[in-house]
């Protein structure tokens, strides 16, 4: 804060610290061995997630509502994906 009251602007960092990206999740991996327990996060999660963000990308790019989940395969704008079969 500066002596008349304002507080300057500045860039504030929104994400985590910098680490290794892979350490908790090796962490949560083996802790699910040793316990014999499930992930935390299943595939059907995963799956839910994947189709609100091809979702998002699709609304995006109709520039209209999409309904979930997607019936029709669909590659996002810059993807450079091999053939759907």
């Amino acid at each position: 804060m500066q002596p008349d009251g304002n507080v300057p602007k500045r860039w504030v960092p929104i994400y985590p610290k910098r680490g290794w990206a892979y350490k908790s999740m090796l962490a949560h991996f083996i802790d699910c061995v040793e316990k014999d327990q499930g992930p935390s996060l299943t595939p059907e999660m995963s799956a839910l997630v994947t189709d609100v963000l091809v979702g998002a990308y699709k609304s995006m790019e109709t520039k209209s509502w999409v309904d979930l989940p997607l019936q029709e395969n669909y590659i996002v704008p810059g993807y450079d994906a091999p053939a759907i079969k």
